[in-house]
């Protein structure tokens, strides 16, 4: 087991082709670019590697996370 690199939740997936690992509401959050989700994901279960006190919202939707 593993976790999602955005909301820190425990995943049972090992990533596709060394790409990050995301949750599967993580990842419909992103592609479809609820903010809001994303935010009460993290704030619930702490944040996963790709997030850290300068990560904002948009570097998750838009940047390589």
């Amino acid at each position: 087991m593993v976790n999602c690199d955005c909301c820190g939740v425990r995943v049972s997936s090992k990533g596709y082709l060394g790409g990050g690992i995301m949750c599967h509401e993580c990842s419909d959050a992103r592609r479809n670019n609820d903010t809001a989700t994303l935010q009460k994901r993290i704030d619930r279960y702490g944040g996963g590697a790709n997030v850290d006190a300068q990560t904002t919202l948009e570097d998750i939707c838009y940047g390589d996370a």
